[in-house]
């Protein structure tokens, strides 16, 4: 059995529809790229009721109903609009909104790197630490991340205590299929504690395009970190 939230599929299809249109008329001068678009959506769909299907039945249920609340599809317009006010005044310094095509994938060919993740423990207690900032970097530069919402550097916070999480920008290929090792650099400074160097290799062969690793679920794990206070 599956299960959808169809207010998904709407909220989706009326944000693109609204940035097409800026797109295309460059009305009102905010940002269209696709980082935006999303960041909107969950904007909306935070702020709504979600509707729940199983059913081919459901969908044709839902969808009639909707069309005749003509006030709520306004409301969700209007959500949209102060969604698009929202993201556009809080530009994320870690994106770069003009990397990407119309669709809003990335220019290939591209090595297409996994999600990183990893854990932080206090080296004495054992106990997952909180408030430290992890840093990636690759040749001493901070590495770009794909997902503004995944910043680098990430900072430990106590609703995930302990754990960190990077998903690095895909990077130019000259090829379809070139072989090529990267060596990441993790840092982690804590107050109280020494500060932690960490390195992983990942070996990458590129693709013709862009690889949503979210939704394949790929990930790599690093082995458990330790820090241990200062002196």
């Amino acid at each position: 059995m599956n299960i959808h939230n169809q207010m998904e599929d709407l909220v989706n299809a009326m944000v693109n529809e609204i940035f097409d249109d800026e797109r295309h008329t460059k009305k009102k001068g905010y940002c269209v790229c696709n980082q935006c678009r999303l960041d909107v959506v969950c904007y909306v769909l935070n702020r709504v009721q979600p509707r729940y299907i199983i059913s081919g039945r459901g969908v044709s249920h839902t969808e009639n109903a909707y069309q005749e609340r003509v006030q709520e599809k306004a409301d969700l317009v209007a959500l949209i609009h102060d969604g698009i006010e929202q993201v556009s005044s809080t530009k994320r310094p870690y994106f770069d909104h003009q990397s990407y095509d119309e669709d809003g994938t990335p220019k290939g060919p591209l090595f297409n790197f996994p999600i990183i993740k990893g854990r932080i423990f206090n080296g004495n207690t054992f106990e997952p630490i909180t408030g430290a900032n992890v840093y990636l970097q690759l040749d001493s530069i901070l590495v770009e991340m794909l997902d503004a919402n995944w910043q680098n550097p990430c900072t430990v916070h106590k609703s995930a205590p302990g754990s960190f999480y990077f998903w690095p920008a895909p990077m130019p290929a000259s090829s379809v299929a070139e072989k090529k090792a990267f060596r990441f650099e993790i840092n982690v400074k804590a107050r109280g504690f020494e500060d932690l160097q960490h390195f992983i290799a990942v070996k990458a062969i590129s693709d013709v395009g862009f690889r949503d690793a979210l939704h394949t679920n790929e990930g790599l794990s690093t082995e458990d970190l330790f820090l241990f206070p200062s002196n």
